[in-house]
């Protein structure tokens, strides 16, 4: 150890030289004019030993520091180097002697407040270390939570991002790396929903090439077994399908060639094949042709000649109200068992007949049991079915037309005609005069449902030949 700290921890002067030793620094004034003050009040004062003067003093290092004011190391002086030698060592004894307990008791006061400096400087770093601490665990923290949310959003679930109470009593740097999560988190909602919008428009993409693609052609039936396909929606491509329970009384018209029979044999064709089906009148006074590819079903019977019409209908009275008189036993509104359909083409042909005949003719109860039917029979599960040209007062009797809630209008002769069945016409995508072989109008005026429709083709269709 230096002197210095030698001499405060209770050691004895040494043996000084004027070149310094062992933590002593010496050092010569050639001038001893320059030097003044009195020893030893003033630790920065001159003092007078014999004939030479001394000083001392502590550096900025804490190092005991003796001048003399005799001679020089390298120069000439009136007193040999050996007198110098021990004057400076004598000169030393005494000022330690007389100022080491203050010196000690000053060494001590600095290690105290070396030691309080330690201490805080230990409690800095310890709170440093708990702010750092807390900061990792609230940065971990938060990056868990957007983990979490932004794993949600990518899965397709909802998950809210829960900003702290108080946000603005935070720290600034806390401050912004919750506003740096919440743009990472909606920056992910923004491409989530930049996704979901490139999928939609190519889904849409999709669904427009299908359906220009499906309606560029003839549609072949494909049965549906929630119910009876009526056709393709033209505004999107998917069939139009309508459960079996649902079918109301329907009115077909349309001019030749446009599909008239088409549409009704896609109809049969289904109905026959339906579990829900318990039988079917075909009715074609025009010698049977349109319903010839069904006689063999089963379920189907044929009518071509008006008395054998007048037959199955007279039968059928009987039937509707056997089922009406026990649902009111059972009180049930509609019937739950299976459908009979009754399939009515050119309609005009039985119309005729009814007007020729007189009052007292077998035709006119005919005529009054079709408009009974019409008017009470669905409920009983029994539906009726017309198909005719021109759904004038000459076609169908306005008794039985007005029943015939559910109407399918293909290209027709004047817009009055179409007028008539679909009630408004200022909001059609389409004229009807103007419609293709093949579409037609669904209207439902029990529920105000209108839709454009393309025609299924039925198995064994023959479209050359189509009505």
């Amino acid at each position: 150890m230096g002197i210095w700290q030698h001499l405060l921890t209770g050691g004895s002067p040494p043996d000084i030289t004027v070149s310094g030793g062992d933590g002593w620094q010496v050092r010569c004034v050639w001038s001893a004019e320059q030097l003044t003050g009195d020893f030893p009040y003033d630790p920065h004062c001159w003092f007078s030993v014999d004939t030479s003067e001394f000083t001392y003093f502590i550096d900025h290092e804490r190092k005991f520091v003796l001048a003399c004011g005799v001679g020089g190391i390298n120069g000439s002086c009136n007193a040999g180097y050996g007198t110098i030698r021990n004057r400076v060592r004598r000169a030393a004894e005494q000022i330690v002697r007389q100022h080491l307990p203050a010196a000690r008791r000053y060494a001590e006061k600095c290690k105290q407040e070396a030691a309080k400096a330690e201490q805080l400087r230990s409690e800095q770093a310890a709170e440093t270390q708990r702010w750092a601490e807390s900061n990792e665990r609230f940065t971990r923290a938060l990056a868990d939570d957007v983990a979490k949310v932004i794993a949600a959003l990518n899965a397709g679930r909802h998950l809210e991002f829960k900003m702290p109470d108080r946000i603005m009593d935070l720290p600034s740097w806390q401050q912004k790396e919750l506003r740096d999560a919440v743009d990472q988190i909606e920056t992910v909602r923004r491409r989530i929903r930049q996704d979901q919008e490139s999928a939609r428009q190519a889904a849409e993409l999709a669904r427009l090439a299908e359906r220009e693609r499906r309606l560029s052609k003839p549609i072949p039936l494909a049965p549906s077994s929630d119910g009876i396909v009526f056709g393709t929606l033209i505004k999107d491509g998917i069939d139009f399908v309508v459960p079996v329970r649902q079918i109301r009384h329907t009115l077909l018209a349309g001019v030749s060639n446009a599909g008239k029979s088409v549409l009704l044999k896609s109809i049969i064709y289904q109905l026959i094949r339906s579990p829900e089906t318990e039988r079917l009148v075909l009715i074609d006074l025009k010698e049977g042709v349109s319903f010839f590819g069904f006689k063999d079903s089963p379920k189907c019977e044929m009518i071509d000649e008006l008395p054998d019409a007048m037959r199955v209908i007279a039968e059928l009275m009987p039937i509707m109200k056997q089922r009406l008189r026990s649902m009111r036993e059972t009180g049930t509104e509609l019937y739950r068992g299976k459908r009979i359909f009754v399939l009515i083409d050119e309609y005009t042909e039985i119309q005729s007949a009814i007007d020729r005949s007189d009052k007292r003719s077998p035709v006119r109860e005919f005529a009054d049991n079709l408009e009974n039917l019409s008017r009470r029979a669905r409920a009983a599960g029994i539906v009726i079915i017309c198909a005719l040209q021109r759904p004038t007062l000459d076609g169908i009797s306005a008794a039985i037309r007005g029943n015939m809630d559910c109407r399918l209008v293909m290209r027709t002769a004047t817009s009055q005609l179409a007028a008539s069945m679909l009630e408004e016409l200022d909001d059609l995508p389409v004229k009807p005069t103007q419609l293709p072989n093949g579409r037609y109008y669904y209207f439902d005026a029990s529920r105000g449902v209108r839709r454009l429709l393309q025609a299924h083709v039925a198995p064994g269709t023959d479209l050359g030949d189509a009505s």
